[in-house]
């Protein structure tokens, strides 16, 4: 497990705990911008990690190390019910 990592909570909040560090830094899993609202920005940039072969882990919202369009499509769900 690295340090920091991410533990996710079910209402898309994430805090990243540094074991080393003894901090919490909370962002919402899925506001890549961090402008505080998951919309058509974060989604762009999913389609834009997607193509460059990046990661982050704010993007990859089903936790399995890639970001995918499975992520891209939980981003639009995610904005649908908000």
């Amino acid at each position: 497990q690295t340090d920091p990592y991410p533990v996710l909570f079910p209402t898309h909040k994430v805090v990243f705990y540094s074991e080393t560090d003894g901090y919490y830094n909370e962002s919402t899993k899925g506001d890549l911008n961090g402008d505080g609202a998951i919309d058509i920005a974060d989604a762009v940039n999913v389609l834009n990690l997607m193509a460059e072969g990046g990661y982050d882990s704010a993007a990859d919202i089903n936790n399995d190390g890639a970001v995918d369009i499975a992520d891209f499509v939980s981003i639009l769900n995610i904005m649908a019910t908000e």
